[in-house]
């Protein structure tokens, strides 16, 4: 059968859920042929995962500190996001799972705020 991935949906708040992400980085998503800057890239890792995933019995697996990138499309203002801030995507992103084994992750969503910021560097 083809085009079988036009039909498959990710859950974000459901893969989030007992999640917490923490910003990594910040650069600008550009076109990857005619670079024309696109909008934001948030480089963010997992830095805690309560996660109850489906195993095999005796597996134990996780996707702590597994990064995401998450793609602000459109976005022309520079995020208030610094290295170090735990991070939350507004709404619901536009998620696809991609790869060869299916163990990839595009998301773009159409904002993302700050819930904390890092041990002894409060926001004014």
């Amino acid at each position: 059968m083809k085009y079988l991935n036009q039909f498959l949906r990710f859950h974000w708040s459901e893969f989030m859920r007992g999640k917490r992400l923490t910003a990594t980085g910040l650069r600008e998503l550009l076109d990857y042929q005619t670079k024309v800057k696109l909008g934001w890239v948030v480089d963010c890792v997992i830095t805690e995962d309560k996660t109850e995933y489906k195993q095999k019995p005796g597996d134990i697996a996780t996707n702590l500190y597994s990064p995401i990138a998450i793609k602000l499309e459109g976005m022309t203002v520079r995020p208030d996001v610094h290295v170090g801030d735990m991070v939350e995507v507004e709404g619901e992103p536009v998620c696809v799972v991609y790869g060869d084994f299916k163990d990839k992750l595009s998301v773009k969503a159409s904002g993302i705020r700050v819930v904390a910021a890092p041990a002894g560097k409060e926001k004014a």
